[in-house]
């Protein structure tokens, strides 16, 4: 997959032996957080393999790039460079730029509030146009508050990992007389071709009706051809000489590919979220958190509604009345009981036991 603007270093190098491309040599591995699209298809027509890493995404989904007025033709282009088609871009005064058979690789980390502040603008263009459909998503469960130090696992096969990479990333590029990529055709052997078949059936048959994929039909759309892509990275990664994808290798993309599209639903799922129901979510968090911490101490655990007021989380005292909201709705979904103490006017407010196991 591809991203119209680059966050950081791109893999362009210039093609071996080549002198007429020395100024993209002099660009090898340089940082390019400000590029435009633009400049993404330009490193491309002079090396056409690209990668865009990235752990503050914030800088890609809030640019130029995904402004109104721009958001539509770059997720196109995004869209082309992930289906492997030829882009033809015309500029006055520049000529034309046409990029074919290139490759782009493209990993985000981005937080959560920025994508769902880019969502609530696009989502449905970047929907409609199969935007989304093309990554493969994540958002693992925070685990804040549930991290005490623990000595480092050994990790004997880390070293052999990062040399398998560094010897991918220096491979250089086979490339024809126009300088487009060479790409070797890896194939699966008939064991895998079932066990992707079935995959494929698996995720069809959960696409109609109410059925768990029903909510994320361009993402499952989608499901079989990136566990094929997943299988053809594995493959290559451990067995770089063989040109058949064994059932093994097809059965691990699968998995694989299941989590992702779980990972999905449940990215879809809080998209759909309420603000009442985050609030709630989030001082439910900030009162676990207040008797964990009460606990470490050796205290006894006490919060009160007055408390949550002066020192609860800062985007519930924000506005009036949206601590008593998210209270009422814990208290209406069992989470949590308010009651007065005794011989005050003050409220306390009990936490379930079965919320507590469930954040320890």
């Amino acid at each position: 997959s591809a991203l119209p603007k680059t966050a950081s270093a791109s893999s362009v190098r210039p093609f071996p032996g080549s002198d007429s491309n020395s100024n993209w040599r002099k660009k090898r591995g340089s940082r390019h957080g400000d590029d435009s699209s633009e400049a993404l298809l330009m490193h491309l027509s002079g090396y056409p393999i690209a990668a865009v890493i990235c752990a503050e995404a914030g800088v890609i989904f809030g640019s130029h790039a995904m402004k109104p007025e721009q958001v539509q033709r770059n997720m196109g282009q995004a869209n082309t460079l992930w289906d492997g088609g030829p882009i033809l871009e015309g500029r006055i005064g520049r000529g034309e730029t046409n990029i074919e058979s290139v490759r782009v690789t493209m990993g985000l980390m981005v937080q959560p509030t920025v994508m769902q502040n880019f969502l609530s603008k696009n989502d449905g263009l970047a929907r409609g146009i199969g935007f989304l459909a093309r990554f493969l998503f994540s958002q693992p469960m925070t685990t804040q508050g549930m991290r005490p130090y623990r000595d480092p696992e050994p990790m004997p096969g880390l070293a052999d990992f990062h040399q398998r990479v560094t010897l991918l990333l220096q491979a250089p590029a086979a490339t024809d007389e126009l300088g487009r990529l060479i790409s070797a055709h890896i194939k699966f052997d008939d064991n895998a071709q079932e066990t992707w078949i079935q995959f494929y059936n698996e995720v069809e048959d959960y696409l109609g009706g109410d059925s768990i994929y029903s909510g994320i039909r361009g993402e499952a759309s989608k499901a079989a051809e990136n566990a094929a892509r997943i299988a053809c990275c594995l493959h290559v990664f451990t067995m770089p000489n063989h040109m058949l994808i064994d059932r093994r290798t097809m059965a691990d993309a699968c998995a694989l590919m299941r989590w992702y599209l779980n990972e999905a639903v449940r990215f879809g799922q809080s998209a759909e979220v309420t603000e009442e129901l985050r609030n709630a979510e989030l001082l439910e968090s900030w009162l676990v958190q207040k008797w964990k911490d009460a606990l470490r101490a050796g205290e006894t655990p006490q919060i009160t509604v007055n408390t949550i007021r002066q020192k609860g989380p800062n985007a519930l005292r924000g506005k009036k009345g949206l601590i008593d909201d998210a209270l009422e709705l814990l208290g209406d979904h069992g989470r949590v009981r308010v009651l007065p103490m005794h011989g005050t006017k003050s409220k306390e407010v009990f936490i379930a036991p079965q919320v507590i196991r469930e954040y320890s």
